[in-house]
């Protein structure tokens, strides 16, 4: 009896949904980019930016779900990566280092 209801229960369970393909899984995408709303708050502030100031950037910065293959796009046409916002203060420091001459 026990063999049966197993049995039954895998034929009536749900079954789980795909998992979705790498370029459909959605990623946030950061409207401006996040980068540029960085350098510009750096500039208008006319020294570095601290870390807590980049993190409330962040926190407060338009996002949008994206598809991950258009997020792809979307960066090769801006033509530059933009910041990871689970990273953002070591990215925006990596960020600062490239540009400084």
């Amino acid at each position: 009896m026990k063999d049966l209801k197993a049995i039954l229960t895998g034929l009536f369970r749900k079954p789980a949904p795909a998992a979705p393909v790498a370029s459909e899984t959605p990623v946030l995408v950061f409207l401006p980019p996040l980068v540029t709303v960085l350098t510009a708050a750096e500039r208008a502030k006319g020294a570095p930016l601290t870390e807590s100031e980049v993190l409330e950037i962040r926190d407060r910065a338009t996002v949008m779900a994206v598809r991950a293959a258009d997020a792809a796009v979307a960066a090769a046409r801006r033509g530059y990566a933009d910041i990871v916002a689970e990273d953002a203060w070591r990215e925006w420091q990596r960020h600062r280092a490239a540009r400084s001459p």
